[in-house]
């Protein structure tokens, strides 16, 4: 017998048994040595591909009554095997040094579960590719090659295809990149010098897609031609490719690789969800089973049909949830997969390398799902289906709007869209807004993209109209990220800017004025112009700034960011596109001097207003 021996990539990967091979004088030559078909000569075998085409070459001119035949097929179907698990292999190799930082474990079986914060690479590409080469996944000349083992499917990484994509959540979008592979989703931020970050890893079974729900995900209007909601738990984007035909390509690839993962999930889980019935004050919680293509919407049905409330519309009615990852309950739209939430809190809780048995534990009353759902009624008055129509109504959102009002200027209500002057208990703020202002200092200094990061859009909507109504809100529940995004909401609809667009021309003055002596005295002579409520709202939101600007190492919120984030929520000019350009380069270095030097503007008291952080 002759043993060939099949490298990838430096390392033996194979060893492919055939009978010896005699050359015409009958001698036997040593291995790797082969004898081409085409021609007389003797040369090496240089590659891999190569000895496929050898045994193919081979086999056309043996005879199938040849004693040999038999034998050269079964190395020729081995040989083809090896070429492909050594691309497969490639592949993730080639794509694990695209992300020098971070090790992605590609070859783990279930790369979800292992933390972020232990993803970083701790060595580099080379060391990796040694230790790889000196696993047992290698096969040492020196050693016998160990017994065949089965590979089943499920437990094999295939990547599929990679490609540029939009996310926008709200009226945020942010630029990713995507790496699909049979079972993984990567979702990265493209760097300098082709290289990427890691961002996100999602299991394919746990995705969930939708054509029909953009403007329930973002504020901005998305072309349905090349785009499609993309989510997983507990988040929705809306994805935005470069052509339709990515589009489709994309869609069309992520529906079959989820089918094939959805064949893999057990056939049902049950789920709690718990309904408030606010005329009676009592809270119902039913358990029932759901199936992997169900969506919340199914499951409202459902559960009206469990609390025996057949007659309701179930459009009048919207799931939430609540996982141990949440600090507060996450509104569904309607399109996702409570099934996949709930099987992605029972993984996080418990490990493969444990012995994780998904079957075994896909019980609701398993502690380690900590998974629950929550039903509320979402019936608005007739002003709030007005508002929200008039809304539908309008067209492309323009940069203006969001320099200048908020996203639902048009307000009813008890708090948003009025004058501060009004909405002031006499010399006291608000009470929603101390509430808020209060909340931002004990976490926004720790929270690192404060006022830059987006938040949930529905959340934000929902705290909201809660607000406007007079309804509390306990603070202490509510994600620091919604919060910073209703006070720049609040500030932002308010029908004159919290700095007064009647002064607008001396703050331009002062941002130009060269000399920093100057500048400060005639920023403060502006500041003692303000209308009194205005100027305690700007001091106590100055104390704030001042105290993440301090922790600008830990938070990546410096005063220049601060000012690119908040100020244009305190400050516009009234005009079109050529006043907008204005506000683009006046009012963040504005607002930026405001938090460098409010102690200098408003007083030594100012980092002291609401207290001391924690």
């Amino acid at each position: 017998m002759t043993q060939v021996w099949i490298y990838v990539n430096g390392h033996i990967t194979d060893i492919v048994k055939t009978h010896d091979l005699l050359d015409e004088g009958g001698e036997q030559e040593s291995p790797p040595t082969l004898r081409l078909p085409s021609g007389l000569s003797l040369q090496k075998v240089q590659r891999l591909a190569q000895y496929e085409q050898y045994f193919q070459s081979l086999l056309q001119e043996t005879s199938p009554e040849h004693p040999d035949h038999e034998s050269i097929a079964r190395a020729k179907v081995r040989a083809k095997q090896a070429v492909k698990r050594g691309q497969e292999e490639s592949d993730l190799e080639r794509i694990q040094d695209l992300f020098p930082n971070d090790c992605l474990r590609l070859y783990d079986k279930d790369v979800v579960t292992m933390k972020m914060k232990g993803l970083m690479r701790k060595r580099s590409s080379t060391a990796a590719r040694l230790q790889r080469a000196l696993s047992a996944k290698s096969l040492r000349p020196e050693s016998p090659p160990p017994p065949p083992r089965p590979v089943a499917p499920v437990d094999k990484r295939t990547f599929i295809m990679e490609a540029p994509v939009q996310f926008t959540t709200g009226v945020q979008s942010q630029e990713r990149h995507l790496f699909l592979f049979n079972d993984l989703l990567l979702i990265a931020k493209a760097r300098t010098g082709g290289n990427f970050k890691l961002k996100d890893k999602v299991r394919v079974s746990e995705l969930w897609l939708s054509r029909s729900s953009l403007d329930d995900v973002t504020e901005l209007n998305k072309s349905a031609d090349i785009s499609f909601v993309l989510g997983w738990p507990t988040t929705n984007v809306v994805a935005t490719f470069t052509t339709q035909a990515a589009r489709d390509l994309w869609w069309n690839t992520l529906q079959d690789v989820l089918s094939k993962e959805k064949e893999r999930e057990p056939r049902s889980t049950n789920i709690q969800v718990t309904y408030y019935d606010l005329s009676t004050a009592i809270e119902y919680c039913k358990t029932f089973s759901v199936g992997p293509e169900e969506t919340a919407r199914d499951c409202i049905k459902v559960a009206l049909e469990h609390l025996e409330m057949r007659g309701l519309e179930p459009s009048q009615f919207q799931l939430w949830v609540k996982t141990a990852r949440e600090e507060a309950p996450y509104p569904l739209v309607g399109h996702e997969r409570p099934f996949a939430i709930k099987l992605s809190c029972l993984r996080d809780g418990l490990s493969s390398e444990e012995g994780f048995d998904l079957d075994h534990c896909n019980n609701v009353h398993d502690p380690l799902a900590r998974c629950h759902f929550i039903l509320r009624n979402t019936v608005k008055s007739c002003d709030n289906e007005v508002k929200k129509n008039c809304k539908k109504s309008t067209s492309r959102m323009r940069i203006g709007h969001v320099f200048r009002r908020s996203l639902s200027k048009d307000n009813s209500g008890c708090l948003f869209g009025l004058p501060l002057a009004k909405i002031c208990e006499g010399d006291n703020l608000p009470r929603p807004v101390m509430s808020m202002l209060q909340q931002l200092l004990a976490k926004g200094p720790f929270t690192q993209g404060i006022f830059r990061k987006s938040a949930n859009a529905r959340l934000v909507r929902e705290l909201r109209d809660k607000l406007d109504s007079g309804e509390s809100v306990v603070w202490e529940h509510v994600p620091v990220l919604v919060t910073a995004a209703l006070l720049k909401d609040f500030l932002r609809s308010l029908p004159d800017p919290l700095l007064t667009s009647q002064l607008y021309p001396q703050w331009k003055e002062a941002v130009d004025t060269q000399n920093t002596h100057y500048k400060l005295l005639k920023l403060k002579g502006i500041l003692s112009q303000l209308p009194k409520c205005n100027h305690s709202l700007l001091c106590h939101f100055l104390c704030i700034l001042h105290h993440i600007s301090r922790r600008s190492l830990h938070n990546l919120m410096s005063a220049a960011n601060l000012g690119v984030c908040v100020g244009p929520s305190l400050l516009w000019a009234d005009g079109g596109a050529g006043a907008v350009g204005e506000d683009l380069r006046i009012v963040p270095a504005l607002a930026e001097c405001l938090v460098t030097h409010c102690q200098v503007l408003c007083g030594t008291h100012i980092p002291h207003l609401l207290g001391d952080p924690r």
